[in-house]
């Protein structure tokens, strides 16, 4: 069966009943989609009776799936009393609430929801500190290691106090409650979103509908906090330079849009596009279905809903915006999937998800660009009643077998600061390959979330290979600390991270780094990477075991190489089972390693290590000690034919400081440094060296060198058994991308 569908509304949703109804069990179907919008005004569903189709673009044409709502550009008229505002009346029969995002010229070009501070300066650049800061917490709060009691810890979850410099903005929000008033609070890995229940302006205290995920002003710490950073959102009055739009919500009769329009005024601002739905195809117990050259584009966005059996307000706030139920294109018990060249852009959610039940999909070839969250979800969400309440947690279906290749991810966060380009739970033999990744505010690909070392059955056995990483925290640096190239968390059984090119890494506050282990990260081998320019170390490690690194190059470009964050006296790259106390060693805490026997935590084999002349000699960060307190335990480190370099002006094995030993006697104390010849002394890198590998490229120009980072023929890495990264096949192969 083959049909053509046109390009206009209803008409896909006719073409996918005549499938369902009238051809023959199992018989393949091909629909072909003419070029231009296909408008839908409610989700796409395909089921069981929709496998075994193929979705194209017509010949030559390009469909595009779009959520939004059209207003022409001849339905802005000029608003009375002002030189600069347009407005419009809300298309008729607008399904889906007050829309939250708006696309100017022909549905490309995100308008940004009127804010304060504001995002770009009078240049149209991002400003590099948009941002207020709270003062004080609404309950006074006395920490003990980051946990407040319960009885300060619930009230600050609904809102802060503000600084008195900021009474005129507050007050500008307090008079636009009806509308629709939004604060985005920064934390350190996290920003939450909230709707401004309340204003009090004799207390400066500031009150939220719906909570943050942890109490504002949980962590003791500052940059934990996010540096006490947050901005309001959605009021007419905070409309103050060109590109900023507001949807008054509160004219019920006739809703309007205020727009200001970008240079060129009116006649430039082509159609626009108003997102009415967050889903736009989902796709449940389908096989089979492959989707070419589509442009799925025009989704909204929601968060801070109510919890359906108690009616609570539900956070906007997690990790990796983790918390998020809904996706563009979202699959579930689906099989044999495939998109290629195909586009999701200009959305709001993630943009594709293969969630719970999936196997075997593919998306090759395909682009994702202005991205509300992230671009590619992969696994059913950590259990998390609070995020997910509508979940079957007792009969969750683990995914297996995704690829995503030869793709473009860029522009995304654009939304939810804490959107990840590739997100990978609870999952088993994900495959990232030759893609590039750039322009997210937090991190491209993270793996695991099983957390510690709780065994998680299925999750493991993924190769995160050749992808060009670049940019991250541009243009807008907003998050931190787990912010990363490639972060993992918790166990990924025989997962493999190779031949990955990552630079310039730029977070807020502390983190930024290329290649981040977090708490439980254990059985994976990282190899010929490249790391470069970032504002946290290359390299860091929380804890784990059985992790080896080697081959990898990790030039840092403004902090220290490597980085072990040090806890309680103890080292931070095993500090849970030690802090246990227990004689098992690190078979505490559902470690599945047999009682006698503990592996080797991290083994770093034949890495070239070095620091630019802008930056301290201080190679290692935190408590990295050569030696163990458990009784069941081998080398907790073991370093072996590494070489280290710095190009200040200094003697590397007189000046730098190495390893440490956990000589502190109280919490935060800095370990004792070694130095060159009592960390060999110490057993390791008996028969590492320092000295200059000798690129024929500087890595500090890198990438304008060419992505060369070829070693000269006498440099001193080839007796340490240096083996040559070649990183011409990174990126995006050969293959055209639209």
């Amino acid at each position: 069966m083959e049909l053509i569908v046109p390009a206009r509304p209803g008409a896909l949703v006719a073409a996918l009943l005549s499938v369902a109804s009238l051809r023959s069990p199992g018989e393949p179907a091909e629909l072909l989609l003419r070029g231009g919008d296909h408008l839908l005004n409610a989700t796409l569903q395909l089921g069981p009776a929709h496998s075994h189709i193929v979705l194209r673009a017509y010949p030559g044409e390009r469909p595009v799936i779009t959520g939004g709502a059209v207003i022409e550009p001849s339905a802005w008229e000029p608003v009375t009393g002002s030189k600069t505002l347009l407005s419009a009346t809300l298309p008729a029969g607008l399904v889906g609430g007050t829309p939250k995002q708006m696309f100017t010229g022909n549905g490309t070009q995100r308008a940004v929801r009127a804010r304060h501070p504001n995002l770009y300066n009078a240049a149209g650049a991002v400003v590099e500190r948009p941002y207020l800061y709270w003062a004080s917490e609404l309950v006074p709060c006395a920490h003990l290691h980051d946990k407040p009691p319960p009885a300060c810890a619930q009230p600050n979850r609904f809102g802060f106090r503000w600084n008195a410099s900021d009474d005129q903005v507050l007050l500008q929000a307090s008079a636009a409650l009806s509308g629709g008033v939004e604060a985005i609070v920064y934390h350190g890995w996290t920003a939450s979103r909230h709707q401004v229940d309340t204003v009090n302006l004799s207390t400066r205290a500031l009150g939220f509908a719906n909570p943050s995920d942890r109490p504002i002003g949980f962590w003791s710490g500052y940059s934990s906090e996010g540096g006490q950073r947050y901005y309001l959102e959605n009021a007419l009055a905070f409309i103050d330079q060109p590109g900023e739009f507001f949807v008054d919500a509160s004219e019920t009769r006739a809703p309007r849009v205020y727009y200001w329009p970008l240079s060129g005024g009116q006649s430039r601002i082509g159609r626009t596009y108003l997102p009415m739905i967050e889903e736009l195809v989902a796709m449940r117990n389908v096989s089979d279905v492959r989707w070419e050259e589509v442009v799925f584009r025009h989704s909204d966005w929601s968060c801070g809903g109510a919890e359906p059996h108690t009616g609570e307000r539900l956070p906007c706030d997690g990790q990796s915006v983790e918390w998020q139920d809904t996706a563009v294109v979202h699959m579930r018990d689906s099989a044999r999937v495939q998109f290629s060249g195909c586009e999701v852009s200009h959305v709001g959610p993630a943009a594709l998800w293969a969630d719970e039940g999936c196997d075997d999909i593919v998306i090759s070839r395909c682009r994702f660009a202005d991205l509300g969250t992230g671009a590619i979800r992969v696994g059913h969400p950590a259990k998390n009643t609070a995020f997910h309440p509508g979940r079957d947690w007792a009969s969750m279906r683990p995914v297996r077998r995704v690829a995503v290749s030869n793709s473009n991810l860029t522009d995304g966060s654009n939304v939810f600061p804490g959107g990840t380009a590739v997100l990978v739970q609870f999952a088993e033999a994900v495959n990232i390959s030759h893609n590039e990744i750039a322009r997210f505010s937090y991190t491209a690909v993270s793996l695991g979330w099983s957390w510690s070392y709780k065994s998680q059955a299925g999750c493991g056995n993924h190769t995160v290979a050749y992808n060009y990483i670049h940019h991250l925290g541009y243009p807008r640096r907003e998050t931190g600390d787990a912010m990363a190239c490639v972060y993992t968390l918790g166990q990924n059984i025989g997962s493999l991270v190779d031949h990955n090119v990552c630079h310039d890494v730029r977070a807020y506050m502390g983190g930024g780094y290329c290649l981040s282990q977090d708490q439980g990260s254990s059985h994976m081998r990282f190899t010929n990477n490249v790391c470069l320019r970032t504002t946290g170390s290359p390299h860091n490690t929380h804890y784990g075991v059985d992790v080896e690194y080697r081959n990898n190059i990790f030039f840092n470009g403004s902090h220290d190489v490597w980085t072990a964050p040090y806890s309680d006296g103890y080292p931070a790259a095993l500090r849970t089972s030690p802090k246990l106390g227990t004689s098992g060693g690190c078979q505490a805490q559902d470690v599945d390693f047999p009682p006698d026997v503990c592996p080797d935590v991290l083994r770093f084999v034949t890495n070239l290590v070095g620091t630019p002349n802008n930056s301290s000699a201080l190679l290692f960060e935190g408590d990295w000690q050569p030696s163990s307190p458990l009784p069941n335990a081998s080398i907790r480190f073991d370093f072996v034919n590494n070489l280290y370099w710095t190009d200040r002006p200094i003697s590397i094995e007189s000046e730098a400081v190495f390893g440490g030993r956990s000589s502190r006697v109280s919490h935060g104390q800095p370990p004792l440094q070694l130095s060159w010849e009592e960390w060999r002394q110490s057993g390791q890198d008996v028969n590492g060296v320092v000295g200059d590998p000798g690129f024929v490229h500087p890595l500090w120009g890198y990438p304008d060198s060419g992505f060369n980072v070829t070693l000269r023929a006498d440099s001193l890495a080839w007796k340490l058994g240096w083996k040559h990264i070649d990183t011409h096949r990174v990126g995006i192969l050969d293959i055209a991308v639209s």
